[in-house]
């Protein structure tokens, strides 16, 4: 009976090698795809220290009738607060969340009335899990924080409109996915698609304190139409946000 035992662990015991030899040789691929992102962007030093970040910009929504134009705000801070502040003219819309609660405010201007309309309402348990997923994944930069339960898995490489890229999957409570697409021989992010087919694309650079940001940011639906498309002139790294700035608006 023993004698018959071990040609089965022996093939056993080589699976279960094979798989750990393959694990670490794909988490030391993820690893060093990672580096290389990060690397493209700054150093370590300057990516781990942004405590807070901002955006500021233009911004065109594309509509079937007639486009929108108008400003963008995007302020970030650690762990995962932000703010999407946009500026439509007569519209104002400032979506927030503070790790705890999320919530969307609309001001609008009305012709004829000296005060604005004013209308707050609470996000829903999934767009506010989105807003952390987002959040992490704009402080972050590509590498998945510590004691959390977000993930980032390597995928392998493909071909993408030419190019060869690295892509990694970015996994986040509540079935939120990022994938993204880097060039295998710079690091720099090319695309981003997230579960439910949205995708990014990212072009040029701002560089502030020796960190690379992307400029243009141009966000298409499932179907692969324009849904909107920011271009920044101003980022700030680290500016001083009022401790209170994410909560749920008071007035």
């Amino acid at each position: 009976m023993k004698n018959g035992l071990k040609p089965l662990w022996s093939v056993i015991a080589t699976a279960f090698i094979f798989t750990t030899i393959t694990s670490s040789a794909v988490a030391a691929e993820l690893e060093a795809v990672i580096d290389k992102a990060r690397a493209y962007l700054g150093s370590e030093e300057a990516l781990n220290g942004i405590e807070t970040l901002q955006y500021k910009g233009n911004i065109t929504i594309f509509n079937e009738e007639e486009n929108q134009e108008g400003r963008v705000t995007l302020t970030f801070a650690k762990p995962f607060s932000q703010t999407i502040f946009l500026d439509l003219g007569n519209i104002t819309k400032l979506t927030g969340y503070n790790g705890y609660e999320g919530y969307e405010q609309i001001t609008q201007q009305v012709e004829g009335e000296e005060e604005p309309l004013v209308g707050t309402t609470s996000l829903s348990l999934v767009e506010t899990r989105r807003l952390k997923a987002s959040s992490l994944e704009n402080l972050g930069f590509f590498r998945p924080y510590k004691n959390l339960e977000d993930r980032a898995s390597y995928l392998g490489q493909e071909e993408l409109e030419g190019k060869q890229v690295d892509v990694i999957l970015y996994e986040h409570p509540g079935g939120f996915e990022y994938k993204r697409f880097f060039d295998v021989t710079t690091g720099d992010m090319l695309k981003s698609v997230t579960e439910s087919g949205i995708t990014t694309i990212e072009e040029g650079d701002i560089t502030v304190d020796g960190i690379q940001f992307t400029q243009k940011v141009t966000v298409l639906t499932s179907s692969g139409k324009p849904q909107f498309e920011m271009v920044f002139d101003e980022i700030l790294v680290n500016p001083e946000i009022p401790g209170r700035s994410f909560d749920y608006p008071l007035f």
